[in-house]
């Protein structure tokens, strides 16, 4: 009898959210590339951000265009469409300060 294949696991990909510079520093992400069905992580160092992705060009497979961090970290799972994703990021901080974070402005992910 053949062995049944094994059901593949989608890789995950961590991602850091990083703050650059001292007093009135920036935050910056790397672009992303990713294959179709990852899961990202991101990591920062503030517990509270939010990732936003434009409703009519969102890659992520729940169809969710808003995805909350909590406790400095966040997920999704993207999915099979590949292409070009831009989206946006917004660090709070815990004085109330809100700020944007830049990547290759807007931060990019890619789905390959």
């Amino acid at each position: 009898m053949a062995a049944t294949p094994k059901t593949p696991v989608n890789p995950q990909v961590d991602v850091k959210i990083v703050k650059v510079g001292g007093k009135g520093a920036n935050w910056f992400v790397k672009s992303l590339i990713l294959q179709p069905n990852a899961k990202v992580v991101w990591h920062c160092g503030i517990d509270s951000f939010t990732i936003w992705f434009p409703k009519n060009h969102n890659p992520i497979a729940n169809g969710n265009t808003e995805i909350y961090g909590k406790n400095g970290k966040a997920s999704a799972v993207v999915g099979s469409k590949t292409g070009i994703y831009h989206y946006c990021i917004l660090v709070t901080e815990d004085n109330g300060d809100v700020h944007l974070v830049e990547g290759n402005s807007p931060p990019t992910m890619v789905i390959e």
